[in-house]
């Protein structure tokens, strides 16, 4: 969805120049919405929004790329103006939870490779390792 936004990015992801107080912005219920950034934030939120099942990812591209008010954009997907505040909910809420699966395992990912990295360490009395 990023790289449709056709960014100035060297992967060809949207691109912002904002100062640092105006990258985050709260939405009117109190959410944080964080706009990515870099060709890596750009990705990672493109194949977030890949893994969103057919009916959300459709709204999500709408609410982001589509033209018109809100109610032209949910009228054209053959939805009502609270199905697309709802989905739009359901969506986000799907992508935080990629999202963190994601940072899980990496996670894992790095404990396991400090395991095999890091030498044994041999135990120091009153220490735990």
């Amino acid at each position: 969805m990023w790289r449709l936004m056709q960014g100035s990015g060297k992967l060809g992801f949207a691109g912002v120049r904002l100062g640092a107080a105006a990258l985050e912005a709260r939405d009117p219920w109190g959410a944080q919405a964080v706009v990515p950034i870099s060709d890596v934030e750009g990705s990672e939120t493109d194949a977030a929004v890949r893994a969103l099942g057919d009916e959300l990812r459709q709204t999500v591209e709408a609410a982001y790329l589509g033209r018109g008010t809100v109610g032209d954009r949910a009228a054209r997907l053959g939805i009502s103006r609270a199905a697309w505040k709802e989905r739009l909910c359901r969506a986000d809420l799907a992508l935080q939870a990629w999202l963190a699966e994601r940072e899980r395992q990496a996670a894992e990912r790095r404990q396991v490779l400090l395991r095999g990295v890091l030498p044994a360490v041999p135990a120091v009395r009153g220490l735990t390792r």
